[in-house]
């Protein structure tokens, strides 16, 4: 959200931009309310939560028309209702997924995302329970993922690169002109500083923003360069509890590439 922000902007574009809470009414959406009303008016008496996102997803275009701005919204889940409405406003999409399915599992277990069907648990370094979730964060103390039932993150990973490639292929039938682009590209820029890694990254953000209009290459390379190797990125040794096991768990699967030392 942000390097697309910054990139449109270097572009000449003005952004008005929300996050995925936006499509939670209780957080960011502050015309949820206004929306339920409009639809009130038009007489439909009980509009459901997702009638009421998508009139209030019009309101926000509408602010951002009346000044002089696109409205740039990141999503995760999106009802068939509000995806209906964003057809009919024209919308642009660029996709992204996260390829290494590992990374993504690590971060549902330290964010406490997979409660309900939990493929591993939070715990500090000294392998104690933790309980900080999202808030982890906020917290000086090292939280890990212990990943203590095996045969299920294995499953967990199959499921996930079926989604994700049910992800791709949806968003691009319906949206033709949407492009995609994997998450490790888009950022890998974050963490090196070769001309390599840099270009890989350059492409992948040109490429993906195409449909939102005419991005250049070298506006791009502009844009990104002040943050060009200014993150380090963690081992997996580093966030998984029971990396050793996890590491030799996954030798000779398709995710073997996934473990990064």
């Amino acid at each position: 959200m942000k390097f697309t922000k910054v990139i449109l902007e270097a572009h000449g574009y003005l952004v008005f931009h929300g996050s995925e809470p936006f499509l939670r009414p209780n957080q960011k959406n502050s015309f949820y309310k206004e929306g339920r009303a409009n639809l009130k008016n038009r007489n439909i008496t009980k509009p459901t939560r997702d009638e009421i996102l998508s009139e209030s997803l019009i309101l926000y275009n509408q602010k951002a028309v009346r000044n002089n701005k696109i409205l740039l919204i990141k999503a995760n889940h999106i009802p068939m209702e509000v995806m209906n409405t964003l057809k009919r406003m024209r919308s642009k999409f660029a996709i992204t997924v996260r390829s290494n399915i590992l990374d993504r599992a690590v971060c549902a277990v330290r964010d406490c995302f997979s409660k309900n069907d939990p493929i591993g648990h939070q715990v500090f370094r000294n392998g104690t329970a933790a309980e900080v979730c999202f808030k982890r964060r906020h917290t000086t103390e090292k939280v890990m993922a212990d990943f203590n039932d095996t045969e299920k993150l294995l499953s967990y990973m199959h499921d996930k690169e079926k989604q994700n490639d049910k992800r791709i292929e949806m968003f691009t039938r319906k949206f033709a002109h949407s492009k995609y682009a994997a998450y490790e590209d888009l950022f890998k820029f974050e963490y090196s500083h070769t001309k390599e890694i840099f270009q890989i990254s350059v492409k992948a953000w040109t490429d993906m923003l195409q449909s939102f209009g005419d991005i250049e290459e070298h506006i791009v390379k502009a844009a990104l360069m002040p943050f060009r190797d200014t993150r380090q990125k963690p081992s997996h040794s580093s966030v998984i509890y029971n990396a050793e096991e996890i590491k030799n768990l996954l030798q000779g699967t398709p995710f073997q590439s996934y473990y990064e030392t």
